[in-house]
């Protein structure tokens, strides 16, 4: 293949990736480069593509694995206000939650596994409302104070979802280590944290206030406006991402694919 891959950083995270036609397998270089540049972005947009769940399933493959947890059989499926929760017209699993305005957070933070990124593909999009934002938790977590920063050192958090069917649980380092990177990413999820095991209920209701001001800084956020074509693929630990509400008139269609 003889693609030029073209890099444009975006503020103050993500970079728009140009000189690609995502429905051809990629050069062995084109792999390289596009990793290099989603450890350093963190979240890759790429513009007025026309692909398919299986060309997405292809892509996923060059930052790790497609992953099938939870409710993406075969590893795709859908955040969408266009269908109702349950199986598509092609047997895939709508997303549930896909109207209205949805807050910062990791996805399946609440698994043992936690999901090392998410691709989104725009396929229908509303004319306005429904952004995509992203929050560069990389940068929060710079900025803890060095006092708070040794108070949770070592210590351990757990997320839960009171939505999914059994309500699914998880522990882990409130500190994590990216496993790419190798940097640490405060591991705090405002819809879905509980408790940080070894800290009073009471402190820690002090931090996760403290967390939640960190990562919903303003100067850290990219505000995305969907396009029809538009494909994202998103690092799930050095970022999270929210919904902004929108006109329920309008369809938002947005295919989905978890890496793991």
């Amino acid at each position: 293949m003889n693609e030029t891959i073209q890099i444009q950083p975006l503020h103050p995270l993500g970079a728009i990736i140009s000189g690609i036609d995502l429905r051809q397998p990629l050069s062995t270089t084109s792999h390289s480069s596009l990793l290099q540049a989603f450890n350093k972005y963190a979240m890759l947009l790429f513009r007025d593509q026309e692909i398919t769940g299986d060309d997405m399933k292809r892509l996923a493959n060059v930052f790790g694995t497609v992953s099938d947890q939870g409710e993406a059989p075969g590893g795709v499926n859908y955040v969408s206000n266009i269908r109702p929760p349950g199986l598509s017209e092609t047997g895939e699993m709508t997303l549930r939650g896909g109207d209205g305005e949805l807050q910062f957070h990791f996805d399946h933070c609440f698994q043992e596994n936690v999901l090392r990124g998410l691709m989104l593909y725009g396929v229908e999009v509303p004319p306005d409302g429904g952004d995509t934002l992203f929050a560069d938790v990389r940068a929060a977590t710079q900025r803890l104070a060095p006092e708070v920063r040794v108070r949770i050192e070592g210590k351990t958090i757990r997320h839960k979802s009171s939505t999914r069917t059994g309500q699914p649980e998880a522990d882990h380092p409130i500190l994590f280590k990216h496993p790419r990177t190798g940097e640490q990413v405060l591991f705090y999820s405002r819809v879905h944290a509980r408790e940080i095991y070894g800290i009073p209920q009471a402190e820690c209701e002090q931090l996760f206030r403290l967390f939640t001001e960190l990562i919903e800084n303003k100067d850290i956020i990219y505000r995305h406006k969907w396009l029809r074509g538009d494909l994202i693929v998103l690092d799930n630990i050095a970022l999270q991402h929210a919904r902004e509400t929108f006109d329920p008139k309008y369809s938002r269609h947005l295919q989905r694919v978890q890496i793991g």
